[in-house]
């Protein structure tokens, strides 16, 4: 009965730790490159991206993927039922069996307590059930249940048990705490094959665009078409981007800065131009849920916020502090811009910006973008790596 139980013990914490390796691999595809197609994008109720985009994706404010905690505790479990089995077939003592199946119970009893934690923040905060995460949570539970009926035999906490539990600990703690080590692995094992960082095949064909050239049709005054497409740089700039962004898209604010900075450099040679493209349905159609809930209501505050000459203030500081996007957080941060009750008031009676922003989710699907950030160079759509030297070097050479 003991060689049956480690058998499915063995197997349920292998499970685990692939659920959870596959949780890590599309929490990184997601940071990147803002939505992914990842066969646990089920439908509304269960997406996996819209989880990822959370704030509780990465718990504690620690900047780890909640799937470093589970792989750790699975690989625990995992090296526990190994260590058992091999004890059993050298003929280990029984109290030696009742100490490890001891540890066994309380670390799948406290993590049955996350598992369930977890679950009720994703169905009731977020909205949204992650299914990699409903097998993590399954897996965690029928671990619970395995020791749970193999304890009837009783528990032994001695000074051997707090040593094997201090170990395992220790190996939770290491396994989360190396992600900084294991992100450059699981990047480049991520989903869809995308990587992250600039390597020199990047830089080197970086000024390689679609032969396409696209109308992006910029409005280039607020009473022009559906309204003002905010930019920065010289109109005869010899370099044009023209970035889709989402406002709640992580990818999209390393790529704000990188554009940026490109300006910055060369601001009579570049010129950056918004366009707005939200992961949420509220407003974008082509978008199967609310994958970033507030991104619409975002966009409008930023197309109001431009009606009174503070868009790129605006857009700066809701992607300095893009964790922190609330409703309440968005209004505080118009007052702090100088936009007055009255003034945001009178953006909500104005049906133009949302407009707009319907406006710009069009000529995005017009134009094929599938995803956010998207770059235009010189209208035509960019598929390298987006960094400020690469935009400068194009500047240079046109």
């Amino acid at each position: 009965m003991s060689r049956k139980y480690i058998l499915i013990a063995i197997l349920l914490s292998a499970i685990g730790a692939g659920a959870s390796v596959y949780s890590i691999m599309h929490h990184y595809d997601v940071k990147a490159h803002g939505k992914t197609d990842a066969a646990c994008n089920i439908s509304d109720a269960l997406n996996c991206d819209a989880v990822v985009l959370s704030e509780f994706s990465e718990p504690f404010g620690m900047g780890i993927p909640v799937g470093y905690f589970g792989l750790a505790f699975f690989l625990c479990l995992l090296f526990l039922a190994i260590f058992e089995k091999n004890r059993m077939a050298s003929g280990g003592s029984y109290k030696d069996e009742k100490q490890l199946y001891s540890l066994g119970f309380l670390m799948t009893f406290v993590a049955s307590l996350a598992c369930i934690g977890l679950f009720y923040i994703a169905k009731v905060k977020i909205n949204v059930l992650c299914p990699t995460c409903l097998v993590v949570y399954g897996v965690t539970l029928s671990l619970f249940v395995l020791y749970l009926l193999r304890m009837k035999t009783g528990f032994l906490f001695d000074k051997k048990f707090f040593s094997y539990l201090g170990n395992a600990v220790l190996a939770v703690v290491l396994v989360s705490q190396s992600h900084h080590v294991l992100k450059g692995f699981f990047i480049k094992s991520s989903i869809t094959g995308n990587q992250t960082g600039h390597s020199d095949q990047d830089i080197s064909n970086a000024t390689q665009a679609e032969s396409k050239t696209y109308d992006l049709q910029i409005s280039y005054s607020p009473y022009q078409g559906d309204g003002e497409d905010y930019r920065k740089g010289s109109d005869d700039a010899p370099l044009v981007l023209v970035e889709f962004a989402d406002f709640q898209c992580p990818a999209c604010g390393s790529t704000a800065s990188e554009l940026h900075a490109a300006y910055q450099a060369r601001p009579d040679k570049i010129q950056v131009i918004f366009k707005n493209y939200p992961l949420d349905n509220s407003c974008n159609s082509q978008v199967g849920g609310p994958i970033h809930p507030l991104a619409c209501e975002t966009a409008f505050f930023a197309r109001c916020a431009g009606e009174y000459g503070k868009f790129w203030e605006f857009h700066d500081l809701v992607f300095a502090n893009q964790p922190k996007i609330s409703k309440s957080n968005l209004e505080s941060w118009m007052k702090q811009l100088g936009v007055s009750d009255d003034q945001m008031k009178v953006c909500r009676n104005t049906p133009a910006h949302l407009d707009k922003i319907k406006s710009d989710i069009s000529l995005g699907n017009q134009v094929r973008v599938q995803s956010t950030p998207t770059v235009f160079v010189n209208g035509k759509k960019y598929n390298g790596a987006r960094s400020r030297d690469i935009f400068i070097k194009m500047a240079d050479e046109l």
